[in-house]
């Protein structure tokens, strides 16, 4: 083995190494991205669920607003 078949090896195993590392990160990456993901699509639907029950209690208290009014005018007439 000659000194240029070394050097080809050790830079062959250097790319190999870096190429693994590479990958490695690579997946934490895209694991990360799907937990990021799916947290921000459940906070998400719980703030949409929060505003549907605010509404829904906001239009309650309107229509008991509008029965003693509608109460109010008949108990006038």
């Amino acid at each position: 083995m000659n000194r240029l078949s070394k050097i080809f090896l050790v830079i062959i195993i250097m790319l190999v190494i870096a190429l693994g590392v590479m990958t490695y990160y690579y997946i934490q990456l895209r694991n990360l991205c799907f937990d990021t993901t799916n947290l921000l699509i459940e906070i998400q639907n719980q703030l949409i669920e929060k505003d549907n029950k605010d509404n829904l209690d906001d239009n309650s208290l309107q229509s008991e607003n509008m029965s003693t009014d509608e109460n109010a005018i008949s108990a006038e007439e």
